[in-house]
């Protein structure tokens, strides 16, 4: 490790880039950095956890999960609609909806 105080640039520090940069410096990373480079660490570490999760065939009936949203706070709702789409929330919300009417209708006639 070199004697000399890291050098702190405006543009990479704070990022995990910037940590690998002080590193190959032979410098000790700055506090902003190690803490971007950790918070990579701990993404990534939920990123393979989840992959392996989907690759073990972990899913959700569609009921269940349109179930789920509408439970959601209102900001998940939203992270849910810009990641699976609005015209396929949509669509899982019928199938509730149909679901939940088709249950209904069962048990008046039971």
């Amino acid at each position: 490790m070199s004697l000399q105080p890291p050098v702190r640039n405006r543009v990479t520090c704070g990022t995990n880039s910037g940590y690998h940069i002080h590193r190959r410096n032979g410098q000790k990373a700055c506090d902003d950095c190690r803490a971007a480079h950790t918070d990579y660490q701990r993404r990534t570490a939920v990123v393979k956890r989840s992959k392996k999760l989907i690759d073990n065939g972990v899913t959700v009936p569609a009921i269940t999960f349109a179930e789920l949203y509408l439970a959601a706070p209102v900001p998940l709702q939203d992270r849910i609609d810009r990641h699976l789409g609005t015209d396929l929330v949509d669509a899982l919300i019928k199938a509730h909806d149909d679901y939940i009417d088709m249950v209904q209708k069962a048990r008046s006639l039971s």
